[in-house]
C-alpha cells in the first residue's frame, strides 16, 4: 500500500498534464497529501483537513512533510503536522494549502472551469513550467522510500513491543 500511494503522488507530480484536485467534507491527511501533489487544489467551504496520524502515532504517508515544507517552510509545516487541530477550508486557503474555496454546490463546476482554464494554456508552456517547478522529483522519490522505511521500522518496533508485553 505504501508504494501505491507513493507511486500515485509521483505520477501526479510527473504527469505531463495539469492536475486539478477537488474535495469536500472531512479529509484525512493522506488525501490532503495527494492534493498537495496536484497543480491546483480547490475545496468546498465545508472541508476540514484532519490529522489522525498524530493520535495513531504513525508518521504521515504521502509526502506531506516534503510537500508542506517545500510550500510553507519547515516551521509552518511542523506546526500543521504536529497539531491534532483540523484545518478548515478558509484556514487552508490562508496557508496556501488550497488555491480556491467554493460553496459545496459549486465545487464540480468550479473544478471543471479550472481544468478548462488550464487547457487554454499552450501545452508546451504548461508542461515546461510544471517540469521546472518539479525539478526535484527524484528527491521526492527518495523521500517517499524513506517514509516507507520509517513506517516499516515503526511496525516492526510495535510487533517487538507486543511480543515482549
Amino acid at each position: 500500500m505504501y508504494n501505491a500511494i507513493g507511486q500515485l503522488i509521483l505520477k501526479f507530480v510527473g504527469l505531463n498534464k495539469m492536475v486539478v484536485y477537488a474535495d469536500s467534507g472531512d479529509v484525512i491527511l493522506l488525501f490532503m497529501n495527494i492534493g498537495l501533489a496536484c497543480d491546483f487544489r480547490i475545496v468546498a467551504d465545508n472541508t476540514v483537513f484532519q490529522n489522525p496520524n498524530l493520535e495513531l502515532g504513525v508518521v504521515p504517508k504521502g509526502a506531506s512533510t516534503f510537500l508542506l515544507s517545500k510550500m510553507l517552510g519547515t516551521v509552518k509545516a511542523s506546526r500543521i503536522l504536529l497539531s491534532s487541530k483540523g484545518i478548515n477550508a478558509v484556514e487552508a486557503r490562508r496557508l496556501c494549502i488550497v488555491d480556491n474555496v467554493v460553496p459545496l454546490n459549486e465545487l464540480d463546476r468550479a473544478a471543471l472551469e479550472t481544468a478548462r482554464s488550464f487547457a487554454q494554456i499552450p501545452t508546451g508552456y504548461a508542461i515546461g513550467v510544471k517540469k521546472l517547478l518539479n525539478y526535484d522529483i527524484k528527491e521526492l522519490a527518495w523521500f517517499l522510500e524513506f517514509e516507507n522505511e520509517m513506517l516499516r521500522k515503526l511496525i516492526q518496533s510495535c510487533k517487538l513491543y507486543q511480543e515482549i508485553a
